[in-house]
């Protein structure tokens, strides 16, 4: 039968191999540093923000977060998804937490009173599945004793390496970016995804790539005293069909017409203190720190959900001794 928008389908193997993907996912952060993040574990800072719902959102989504006009604080997280050294070509992070959100949580039990959108400056998720997943991070692992495994990977999974490939890139300042969250997420009886566009005013900085940590100095140029901060649109991009936008594939974009439902406006702060800084390593990003209109949706973000819950309980863990 065909599927309708918004649906998902489970296959039948997928919780094993979460399970698997989970406990490969801890022993990385046991032999790396337990207490430091799986992904995105170096930060450029994490920023102040206010978001603003829009008050002329269509009705068809007017759902959840998006209900009615109002303006909430925010944190914002700035980070490369691997690389320590941001001159290297890697995937960039931006995680935006949204406080003091009422409402059923997606998560039974939550007491979160939260909404996160995590977002990376990619449109497209490089594996189509857990199971193309596991199997990369597998390979990774395995290439670190021998580095024949992940050769053979690309070698078999050309799609899977070229899209990696494509996903990694420099940036002039975490300012200037868009970013997607490549997965799609439940709103009302439909399905979208989230993107984050710059404003056209934002400021680079004009900083020079010439230093390990230039995007935290990029940061700082846009966000400093006398500087104007930045802001960029939220948007919504509605499932229009489940064949050609589908729910299991987050390798495949979907094309409709964006629509801003909320404005991050983020003032000229100082965030490079070492307590703020502490803020930026300390605080927890998760899809599924969600209200239950906005649950995520897919195979990736099933995986999460037990992925990133072993990674705190972890990290939690590690720098509680």
């Amino acid at each position: 039968m065909a599927l309708a928008i918004g649906e998902e389908q489970i296959p039948a193997d997928e919780d094993g191999l979460i399970k698997q993907l989970a406990a490969l996912q801890v022993g990385i952060m046991m032999k790396r540093d337990p207490t430091r993040r799986g992904q995105h574990p170096k930060h450029h800072g994490c920023t102040d923000a206010s978001f603003a719902i829009h008050d002329d959102i269509p009705d068809a989504y007017r759902i959840g977060l998006f209900k009615q006009p109002a303006t909430y604080q925010a944190k914002v997280r700035w980070s490369n998804g691997g690389e320590i050294d941001d001159m290297k070509p890697d995937v960039h992070g931006m995680a935006i937490k949204v406080l003091g959100v009422k409402g059923m949580p997606a998560l039974a039990g939550s007491d979160r009173e939260e909404q996160d959108f995590v977002l990376i400056d990619s449109e497209a998720f490089f594996v189509p599945d857990v199971k193309m997943m596991l199997a990369l991070m597998t390979a990774r692992v395995k290439s670190a004793q021998d580095p024949q495994v992940m050769a053979e990977f690309a070698q078999n999974h050309k799609g899977i390496a070229a899209a990696l490939g494509a996903a990694k890139k420099t940036l002039a300042s975490p300012l200037t970016a868009q970013y997607w969250s490549t997965v799609p997420f439940k709103l009302g009886n439909g399905a979208v995804k989230y993107t984050a566009i710059a404003s056209p005013d934002n400021q680079s900085g004009d900083v020079p790539a010439t230093s390990a940590d230039y995007l935290r100095t990029a940061l700082g140029s846009a966000l400093g005293a006398g500087a104007t901060g930045a802001r960029f649109q939220l948007c919504i991009v509605p499932q229009a069909d489940p064949e050609t936008n589908p729910v299991e594939d987050p390798t495949i974009p979907w094309k409709a017409e964006p629509i801003a439902v909320a404005t991050l406006t983020i003032a000229p702060q100082a965030f490079d203190t070492p307590e703020r800084m502490k803020e930026a390593e300390d605080l927890s990003f998760d899809p599924w720190h969600a209200l239950a209109e906005h649950r995520p949706l897919g195979g990736i973000n099933r995986a999460r959900r037990a992925v990133y819950a072993a990674s705190l309980s972890l990290r939690q863990s590690a720098a509680a001794v």
